[in-house]
């Protein structure tokens, strides 16, 4: 009896297996089969397109890669994918996700315009990582306007500083602009009277330093007139000095 359970062990084990190996080769091809008529969706995860790339355009590359990687009979490398849709400078970001029937889901992120910069009386938009952008009619009013001896040294400053001004609802709402000068720094251009507000090389701003200045401006503002300073230099603590 020990002689026949083995051998119907053996025989029950060749099955299994033969099985198998059966369903695994029926799934590749099956998959393979699949690939070659893969739906692919593009979905834009930012308000606007301000490139002329489309739809279509990403859906060409996608279909390109997929075609190639069904022809090599391989696993889809979606961060080569991603990879390859990033080669146009207007995209910022793109996640490629299968979901389980198959699907192609694509999400893109294009570069939004971050400021204005003016360079030789013409006007220049960029992205929040330095990426020129195509010429834009449609864009936000309340950008601000960036201008002087700017280089990509002094990008990171005043990435920061652009930050903090579109963050801050007290900066935001009065400040309209800054310029760059080698030797003063940073100055800063209220949206109403012309007054540069100096503020150094290495711009720090506090909670205390923004009030303060605010009540200061208000106050150059409702009491003293708009040509009662030539510019205020902040780069002091615990003061606000006017220049006439």
């Amino acid at each position: 009896m020990k002689k026949y359970h083995k051998i119907l062990k053996l025989c029950f084990l060749f099955i299994f297996f033969a099985l198998l190996f059966y369903y695994q080769t029926l799934f590749k091809t099956s998959n393979h089969i699949h690939n070659l008529n893969r739906d692919i969706v593009v979905q834009y995860m930012t308000k606007t397109n301000y490139s002329s790339v489309s739809k279509d355009d990403i859906i060409q590359i996608a279909t390109q890669f997929l075609n190639n990687i069904d022809s090599l009979e391989i696993d889809i490398n979606t961060s080569m994918l991603e990879d390859l849709i990033l080669d146009n400078k207007y995209i910022k970001k793109a996640e490629v996700y299968l979901d389980v029937e198959g699907t192609v889901n694509i999400f893109i992120y294009f570069r939004e315009p971050f400021v204005r910069l003016l360079r030789n009386n013409e006007t220049y938009y960029y992205s929040s990582d330095w990426e020129i952008l195509p010429i834009l009619s449609n864009v936000d009013k309340n950008l601000l306007v960036v201008s002087g001896d700017l280089n990509k040294q002094e990008f990171v400053y005043l990435s920061e500083l652009v930050n903090k001004i579109y963050k801050d609802n007290i900066l935001n709402q009065f400040i309209g602009g800054i310029h760059y000068n080698n030797q003063v720094g940073y100055i800063l251009s209220p949206k109403v009277c012309d007054i540069g507000i100096n503020i150094g090389k290495t711009p720090k701003f506090n909670k205390y330093k923004i009030n303060m200045l605010q009540r200061f401006y208000n106050y150059i503002l409702n009491e003293l007139g708009c040509n009662y300073c030539r510019a205020i230099n902040l780069q002091y603590d615990n003061q606000v000095i006017c220049i006439k």
